[in-house]
């Protein structure tokens, strides 16, 4: 998804999302392959949830089937990765601590 045009309305949210939920859960670089992909689908189908959303606030009509399976699929993602949200570690490792000697 990175290699996507970001200007559209549907890949800001997507991209939006997909950070909120990283940071969630401690922050990108502490997500593995598995979660990011995990993460990156719940972010694309919440996009397209609240765009159906948007379009029956609207008055335009939406398939509710595909409304439900939608969100069902995207419940069922991020249940896989939890819905908790976990503290980003900060604690120096050996190297800044080190580091911070030396400066």
């Amino acid at each position: 998804m990175d290699d996507l045009d970001r200007r559209t309305r549907a890949a800001q949210a997507t991209f939006e999302l997909r950070d909120q939920i990283a940071k969630d859960l401690g922050g990108i670089d502490r997500l593995s392959a598995m979660q990011r992909e995990i993460v990156d689908g719940a972010a694309l189908l919440g996009a397209m949830i609240k765009d159906a959303g948007a379009a029956y606030i609207s008055g335009d009509p939406v398939d509710l089937a595909e409304f439900m399976a939608l969100t069902n699929a995207q419940r069922r993602l991020l249940a896989d990765i939890g819905l908790e949200r976990r503290a980003k570690d900060v604690t120096p490792t050996l190297r800044d601590i080190i580091a911070g000697h030396a400066a």
